[in-house]
């Protein structure tokens, strides 16, 4: 009976270096990906990641500005004015001081 010399499939030689020649092409091309540079993966995630937070931050301003708008709007009303005066500094209208 012929007796296999290596007990494990890859742990002939050239098994070894086939995994070897893998495992560094593997290694060096996560390596190149994460290269700093203008093209880098890490910058590249890092840009979408500042792009994010600018569309957030642009939506929370679209949403500021609507509500300044509305009370523009609100404050144009002189019913809205008189009511705002009397609740907040207990402005009394002039109709009721009698003369």
């Amino acid at each position: 009976m012929y007796k296999y010399p290596y007990k494990r499939i890859g742990e002939r030689p050239k098994d070894r270096k086939k995994k070897l020649i893998i495992y560094l092409s593997i290694f060096f091309l996560v390596v190149a990906f994460f290269i700093p540079g203008p093209n880098g993966l890490a910058r590249v995630i890092y840009k979408y990641y500042q792009k994010q937070c600018l569309h957030k931050d642009i939506e929370q301003l679209k949403i500021k500005a609507e509500l300044i708008q509305a009370k523009i709007n609100k404050s144009k009303d002189e019913r809205y004015l008189k009511k705002y005066l009397q609740d907040n500094y207990q402005m009394i209208p002039a109709e009721t001081i009698s003369p």
